[in-house]
């Protein structure tokens, strides 16, 4: 079975992180020399707020033998369920005839639409939604800083996620938190633990049998369809109902 390893390179899920260009070269060539198969996902490529632009791991892959590479209209264009993946040649045969016997092909029409869509219109439209979203992160970073606790949180430079967790030492399970206090209160993010194995025995790198427990103080909190106002309101709320819970 070969070894795989799976990566969101540009604003990733759930973090919000981008992954810097020394370590994408430096994972190539790792994969390159230890015989691994990189799995790049590349949903968030075009959902970057600044003009810096980085180059994916695929990039390094010139002979094709190293990176799978995969891309979805997903978030810029969520209507059209598009998806593509660029495959090394024994990869991608494999692949189209399983895609095959799963759907036969993808609905042309969606695909006439994406075309049409990414050759002519892209640009200006995908400007406009990126400013709307890049607005909506700076809300959410600006509300954590107000009114939660102090905690430890990324600032994601694309994207649709931030994520939050609590200082090292402070005892705080997301999960019970979101269960009692968030969702009773109409607030919904994701706890940490959805994020993580489930609580039991893993195989390390070594290839040993570990205990592992899943990251419980953490939280994925999401800005993309929520209006900046609402981002403030929730935020706060959410920021007092979890002073109070961390104090009981």
């Amino acid at each position: 079975v070969p070894k795989i390893l799976y990566i969101v390179s540009d604003s990733d899920n759930p973090s919000g992180t981008t992954l810097p260009q020394d370590r994408r070269k430096a994972f190539f060539e790792i994969a390159q020399r230890e015989n691994i198969l990189i799995v790049e996902d590349g949903a968030y490529k075009e959902i970057q707020f600044g003009k810096k632009r980085l180059n994916p791991i695929k990039a390094y892959d010139t002979e094709n033998r190293v990176v799978v590479y995969l891309a979805s209209t997903s978030k810029e264009a969520g209507v059209l369920r598009i998806g593509y993946g660029v495959y090394p040649a024994e990869i991608g045969d494999m692949v189209e005839k399983a895609k095959g016997y799963y759907d036969l092909c993808s609905p042309v029409l969606n695909q006439v639409i994406a075309e049409r869509y990414y050759s002519l219109d892209l640009d200006q439209i995908l400007g406009e939604v990126l400013g709307i979203y890049r607005e909506r992160c700076g809300a959410m970073l600006e509300a954590l800083g107000s009114f939660f606790p102090k905690g430890i949180m990324t600032r994601p430079t694309g994207g649709f996620f931030v994520w939050w967790e609590t200082l090292p030492g402070v005892n705080f399970d997301s999960k019970t938190f979101n269960e009692k206090v968030a969702i009773p209160n109409n607030l919904l993010f994701v706890p940490s633990h959805a994020f993580f194995p489930p609580e039991g025995l893993v195989v390390d790198a070594r290839g040993k049998l570990v205990s592992a427990k899943p990251h419980t103080n953490g939280m994925r909190l999401s800005f993309s369809a929520v209006p900046k106002e609402r981002i403030f309101e929730g935020i706060e709320i959410m920021g007092n109902l979890l002073k109070k819970h961390l104090k009981q």
